[in-house]
């Protein structure tokens, strides 16, 4: 929908009772919305890391921007159609949270780093758990003139995504190394499988013990000299304990991503 587009059916929404509004629409308690933004921003800054929360919710270059507005360092997103809709939109800094597959997405991640490339903008980052997925897109970039920064996905318990931590780690991170036209970045693990927990002590554990995996993962990569300035971690369930966890282990530099919403502010 262009801006035009947007403005007249803002115009013609404006002022109607919500109950008069047809669905679906996206509506937001904007005071409320703001002001958890606020507290999140906050929370991260004062532990001296950086926000980069997770688009999947919105889906909305509008909201994004307004995150940055509130001090996100940029956004992850799932899959590279959704990188190119916030690319767009002058979103610059996206983490894809998942490493494309398949020729035409390649091809599309490395038409974006092309992109980002000629206008000066950071390029995209993305993760990668298999030496086969980094060597095709290393392929892809080098016949574009280009270099895509890659995260190395670590399984921290989830057990959906992610190489096993320890020597596999290690040497997926050093073929990536090798590879022309990727630059490792970093590393980054999701403790999704904790956040439905309701026992707040086992939660706890369970968090300390995810993220210890990933800081082990980040002193291993330090002792290699393997480049990890970026540490991904973090949920809207885990977010304070997070903090704490990887404050614990030597301040590394994290960039906590999922975090969108605070309980009630």
């Amino acid at each position: 929908m262009s801006r035009a587009s947007q403005a007249a059916v803002f115009h013609r929404l404006t002022g109607r009772h919500k109950v008069e509004i047809e669905t679906p629409c996206l509506c937001l308690d904007l005071p409320r919305f703001e002001a958890n933004l606020a507290q999140v921003a906050a929370t991260v800054r004062t532990a001296g890391k950086g926000w980069r929360p997770h688009a999947k919710c919105h889906k909305s270059p509008e909201i994004a921007a307004r995150m940055i507005l509130h001090g996100a360092i940029g956004i992850t997103c799932s899959k590279v159609s959704e990188a190119e809709v916030f690319a767009g939109a002058g979103i610059h800094e996206i983490l894809i949270a998942h490493l494309p597959v398949g020729a035409g997405r390649i091809q599309r991640l490395a038409e974006l780093c092309q992109s980002a490339a000629s206008g000066q903008s950071p390029t995209p980052i993305v993760t990668c758990d298999h030496y086969v997925q980094a060597a095709a897109l290393s392929e892809e970039c080098v016949r574009r003139s280009v270099t895509c920064r890659v995260l190395v996905e670590i399984n921290v318990g989830m057990n959906r995504t992610g190489v096993r931590p320890g020597r596999d780690s290690r040497e997926l991170a050093r073929g990536i190394e090798r590879l022309p036209g990727l630059r490792l970045a970093g590393i980054m693990g999701y403790e999704g499988h904790v956040m439905d927990m309701t026992v707040a002590e086992e939660k706890r554990h369970a968090i300390d013990a995810a993220l210890g995996i990933l800081a082990h993962t980040s002193d291993l990569f330090r002792q290699n000299g393997l480049c990890c300035e970026i540490v991904s971690a973090g949920g809207t369930g885990s977010l304070r304990q997070a903090l704490r966890s990887l404050d614990r282990s030597s301040g590394r530099s994290c960039r906590f991503w999922r975090p969108l919403l605070c309980a009630n502010a």
